[in-house]
């Protein structure tokens, strides 16, 4: 058997004509070192497979896995957020939570926090940015996002058929009679995209049909429609359906004739606020099988190179 050849900092300066000084103090992003030569440094190093001596020195036992939200408040998070901590004490890993910006990639600096407090996967329910792929390529940690479908090949994606519950909501609305509809997106996240495709994909089979699109963060253009009639709403996420329900209920718009359906299955607790409320539902346990199942295959087993995309079934 042929022994691969360790990648070392001389041989990727050497490859591009620099300081083998230039190449470790860009791998470590200093800030003496241009971003442009820094790039180019981190791509050269993935491309000849140098893996930094991160995994070399860890002493620790257990495994770490880093989960990086944007929100405590939105429901969703939390659910899922219980079931995956569940999960990985009973599987007895370590686990450490980091809170980001909103809707704001995940950037390199938090993967070097990550990376400090020894960190051997990371899950995301936000993107991450091409500068943190890099980084976490180069010290040799995986990456899973939640809920969305990654940009990059390096990162494994487990995602809900959005395109099949944007779907399920249109044909609920439809079947009840609702012609003026109303989709409330987040047009930072592209499976709002998804969902948006799904609940637009059969409007040409119902002339006199007529379909609204509105941001999120503006729920004031929302409610102007409602005055106009569109009664059949369908919003990105329930975190957003209750912000709406609670405006409508302010400005005395909440009633009987409206059907709202939101997605992440929280029907119970919005029931409280709004009997005629549904939601796009799915198995939050099997998403939690398939973590764990990536964890187990990229740090126990040691599969390299292999990257998962798990598509979860939707139901309403």
């Amino acid at each position: 058997m042929v022994k691969t050849k360790k990648i070392r900092l001389k041989d990727i300066a050497y490859s591009l004509g620099v300081s083998v000084t230039c190449v470790s103090r860009s791998l470590r992003d200093c800030s003496d070192i241009s971003e442009d030569t820094k790039k180019l440094i981190r791509a050269k190093a993935i491309e000849l497979g140098y893996q930094s001596k991160y995994n070399e020195i860890k002493t620790k036992e257990k495994y770490v896995v880093a989960l990086i939200f944007d929100s405590i408040k939105n429901p969703y998070f939390i659910k899922l957020g219980d079931y995956l901590i569940s999960r990985l004490n009973k599987e007895d890993y370590d686990f450490l939570i980091m809170i980001t910006d909103p809707f704001v990639k995940v950037d390199d600096l938090i993967i070097k926090k990550c990376i400090f407090r020894n960190a051997d996967i990371i899950l995301s329910f936000n993107e991450f940015s091409e500068k943190a792929v890099e980084i976490s390529k180069i010290n040799n940690i995986p990456l899973v996002l939640l809920g969305r479908i990654s940009a990059f090949d390096y990162v494994d994606s487990i995602f809900t058929d959005d395109k099949k519950g944007g779907h399920l909501a249109f044909n609920y609305l439809v079947n009840e009679n609702k012609r003026k509809l109303l989709y409330i997106e987040e047009s930072r996240s592209e499976a709002s995209l998804r969902r948006l495709a799904g609940f637009q994909k059969d409007k040409e089979k119902y002339p006199g049909l007529d379909i609204k699109v509105v941001e999120a963060n503006n729920l004031n253009n929302a409610i102007d429609y409602i005055k106009k009639g569109y009664d059949g709403i369908f919003t990105y996420n329930d975190y957003i359906s209750l912000d709406l329900i609670k405006l409508l209920e302010s400005n005395n718009l909440l009633n009987e004739n409206l059907k709202i359906v939101g997605y992440d299955d929280d029907v119970d607790y919005l029931n409280k606020y709004f009997k005629n409320y549904k939601s796009v539902s799915f198995d939050y346990e099997k998403v939690s099988d398939l973590v764990i199942s990536i964890i187990k295959n990229k740090l126990e087993k040691k599969i390299k190179g292999k990257t998962y995309l798990f598509k979860i079934d939707v139901n309403l």
